[in-house]
Order: structure tokens, then sequence, then C-alpha cells
């Protein structure tokens, strides 16, 4: 009996279907209408069409003569038959038959063996790894397959993110640095107030309004015309008047230690009802206040002086009946005030008490100096006041007075007072020439 042998499944399968083919027409195995066949220099009898020599390893046993079907086997390219190999559909493929086997071979551009991998310098497929394979390899961070910038993946094969110097869409700006405090800040945006980062013309920036920060990244002050509510600002009027109605940034309220100009008279933050000021701001007494003006001492004699002071007081608004603390030869003010012997305190406009009456006022020195003007502000300036009055408010002479305070003639003197003291020389210090330029004491009768 031939011994039985294998055949390619790809060459010996259309050889058999042909053999069929020709028995089942009754012309033998090999379509000669004979059972024996010869190719080549072996004869077979009883065995299906062999293709080349008798040494072909691609023979099928004759199903009718072994009894049982032998297994398909993959024709070795040697010539020799491997019966335990079965066909892989992945050998189609572009990659080399010998790849993984450490040699590198036709077809292959490396081969590291075990040590192949899509993640390795040399693939599964004995490529060497290059970025934009689409395998993402050794050094590289990404892969994807192409070298489109602005996708994520850089053409250099690095991920495209915030401080790689490439701008991506999401990113106002990328600077490739770390640097916060210039045209492009670490979290790749541009420079704004309130993110964080003291950029050039900000005085600060705390990422939004702090005490010490305004909204718009320059220093808190009160006063600097941005409202600062974490600072404790209700107001800021961008000035520092605190005679208006938001000193020291709080709404203007009687009892806050500042006089508002036109609604308060005298402000002395306290609650004492019983003293100078008044729980409402009003004055417990007689007002008096030194003149914001400087005269000669052609004053017109005391009733124009007197006018003087009630022009003065109208102007800023405090109202009352006043006079000037002014003697000629002789009247005084111990003779012609109307207010002279009351039990009222005299008061500066800023709630000071100058005297707690008119007996202390004329006998003992002033428990304040009679310096702050009709406009409630400290005068400036010229600290001598015309008087020709003694402290106890009589007549200091009857010579010194400017002729009747009706001449500013250079050669005829004046007795002079001096509005920052307050003993006895408030009311007399010395004398000046009439031509001399000084103020007047005004007060509320």
């Amino acid at each position: 009996m031939a011994s039985t042998k294998k055949m390619s499944l790809r060459t010996g399968l259309p050889l058999l279907l042909a053999a069929c083919s020709f028995e089942a027409a009754g012309l033998g195995s090999n379509g000669d209408g004979g059972g024996t066949s010869s190719a080549g220099t072996g004869t077979t009898t009883g065995d299906p069409i062999t293709a080349g020599n008798n040494e072909s390893s691609g023979d099928v046993t004759d199903p009718g003569t072994s009894g049982s079907a032998s297994e398909p086997t993959t024709t070795d390219p040697s010539g020799t038959t491997d019966a335990t190999t079965t066909i892989d559909p992945s050998s189609t493929t572009d990659v080399p038959a010998g790849c993984g086997d450490g040699t590198v071979d036709a077809g292959e551009e490396c081969d590291a063996g075990p040590m192949n991998g899509d993640d390795k310098a040399c693939t599964a497929g004995c490529k060497t790894n290059v970025c934009g394979d689409g395998k993402p390899g050794p050094g590289e961070g990404c892969d994807d397959g192409n070298m489109v910038p602005d996708d994520g993946c850089s053409p250099m094969c690095a991920s495209e993110s915030c401080g790689d110097n490439v701008k991506q869409p999401e990113e106002d700006c990328d600077d490739g640095n770390l640097i916060n405090e210039d045209d492009c800040t670490n979290a790749c945006t541009l420079p704004a107030c309130g993110d964080g980062f003291v950029q050039a013309g900000e005085q600060c920036d705390t990422g939004g309004e702090t005490a010490a920060c305004n909204s718009d990244c320059t220093t808190a002050d009160c006063g600097d015309g941005v409202l600062n509510m974490s600072a404790g600002e209700l107001c800021d009027d961008n000035n520092e008047d605190t005679t208006d109605n938001c000193p020291a940034c709080q709404p203007a309220v009687c009892g806050d230690g500042f006089v508002q100009a036109a609604l308060e008279s005298c402000d002395d933050g306290n609650n004492v009802d019983a003293d100078a000021c008044s729980n409402t701001c009003v004055l417990n007494g007689l007002r008096v206040f030194v003149s914001s003006s400087v005269y000669s001492g052609n004053l017109g004699g005391l009733g124009s002086a007197d006018a003087k002071c009630k022009s003065l007081a109208d102007a800023a608004k405090l109202g009352g009946t006043w006079m000037a603390w002014l003697s000629d030869g002789l009247s005084s003010p111990s003779g012609r005030f109307m207010s002279k012997g009351g039990p009222r305190l005299y008061v500066r406009l800023d709630g000071k008490i100058v005297a707690n009456n008119w007996a202390a006022l004329v006998s003992m020195p002033l428990l304040a100096p009679i310096d702050i003007t009709e406009k409630k502000l400290p005068a400036g300036n010229a600290d001598h006041v015309w008087t020709n009055t003694k402290p106890d408010g009589t007549v200091a002479t009857g010579l010194q007075n400017c002729g009747g305070w009706f001449s500013a003639n250079g050669n005829v003197d004046g007795v002079n007072g001096r509005r920052t003291d307050m003993d006895a020389k408030w009311t007399q210090e010395g004398d000046d020439q009439c031509n001399a330029q000084n103020r007047l004491y005004c007060f509320e009768q």
C-alpha cells in the first residue's frame, strides 16, 4: 500500500477537487480513464493525483483507504512538512515572517526580539518607532499619528498644555515660562486686574477686593474715590473733607466727631447732652470764632466791626447775633455785650469750651484758644487780633485804638491780642501800627 502523505492545503485542494471530478466522470483519478498516474519519476497506484515529484509534501490520504481524514498542515518553504503548524490568518499582514526573532531580516527596520512593542523603540511590526506613527514610544509624551499642531499633541510628540510655549485654542497665551508677572501668566491667561498677580500698572492684586487692595488693583485708602467695603468704607467721595456728608468714608451723622457744614453747629463725638455740644449737635452755649478775614485799624468804628462779624457768620450760615470783642476809648465788651453776666458756656464752633460762663471768661485763663474761624477751620497766619480790651472785658487804653477804629495810619497804634494764647495775652498782648492786618474776635449774643 502506498504511504499516506499530506499535501499543502493551498496547492492540493484544487487538485483533489479536480481528481474527484475526473472519477465522477469515469475517467480515473487523472482524467485518462485509468487508475494509475505518473508524475515525474515516481508512480503511485490508487492515490490521488500528486503535484510535482513523489517527494512533495502536499499529498493527502485517500479517504477510501485510510478510514479517517488527516488534519491539514501548512507547507514549510524549505520543502519539509510541519505536521503541527496550522494556518495563521495574520500571515497576510505586513509584519515580516521573522519579526520578533531578534534578527533584522529583509523588510524589517529593526528587531529587538521580545523587546519589540508599540511603546518600545522597535514596534511589534519591526518598524522604528518615530514621532507621527501613531504609537507613543520612548521619549514621546503623545503620538496622534499626525504632524498637526494645536490638536493636543505637538509635531514633536509632546503634549500641548499651558507652559509648553504653544498656544492652544483654549489658551489666551503661552510664553513657556514660569513667570506670572509678565505678559502671560502661568495659567496661560492674559494679565488682568483680579488674577492675583501684580502686573505693570497695578499697585496691588489680591485676586479681588481686600481691606488693603481695591477692586481696581489700587491700594485702598479712604478718600481715593474707590468704595472698598472690605476696608469698612460705606462711602468714598474722593476727598479728605471731614465737614461734608462722607467724613472718614462713613455717612455723616451727629456724634461721629465731625462737624457737618451747614447742618451741625458742633459734634463732640460723645453722648453727653449737658456739655458744650448737645446730642443733637447743637452748641449748648454762645458761639465764638476768630475771623477768617483780616483788617486794618480802620474798621469803621465799633458798629462796623460788629457788622463784619455778622457778615462772616451769615456767609457761613451760622445765624445768630454777633458782636466784636473790641473797645474804643469809651465802650467795651463788659458794657455793650448783651450776654455779659449770663450763665451760658462760651464755645468754639468745633465744640471746644472756651469758658464756662461770662464770669469765667473775664476772670481766668481760657479753656481753649479762640483760633477756629467761622468756617470751622483753624486760622492760618496772622496771629494778632484787634481788641484794645483788658482780660476783664474793659477798655485797655483811650489812646491806642486806631482813632476809635477809624484809622489805618502807620503812625497810630492799636492794642492787640494773640489768638494762640489762653492767658491774658489772648486779649492784651501788645500793640500794632494801625496799617497792620489783624483779625477780629466775634462773640454770639
